[in-house]
């Protein structure tokens, strides 16, 4: 959605729209859910809706400073 005009703005729109397909295809395995692929969507896979689903991991780390350097 953003990385049109963020990343990849001085590129050919022809070229520009075959990366973001392919972007697209890399991540419809993990992200896109249907009735064959249920994920935990928003929609009901019921009514046959599908779409996309954002993951969402929190990183935390712990810095610590033993004295040797």
């Amino acid at each position: 959605m953003f990385a049109r005009n963020t990343f990849l703005p001085g590129l050919d729109p022809k070229l520009c729209d075959e990366i973001l397909d392919e972007v697209e295809n890399v991540c419809r395995v993990d992200m896109y859910w249907n009735d064959g692929h249920p994920g935990m969507g928003e929609g009901d896979n019921k009514t046959g809706e599908e779409g996309w689903e954002l993951m969402y991991v929190r990183l935390r780390g712990v810095a610590r400073y033993d004295g040797d350097e």
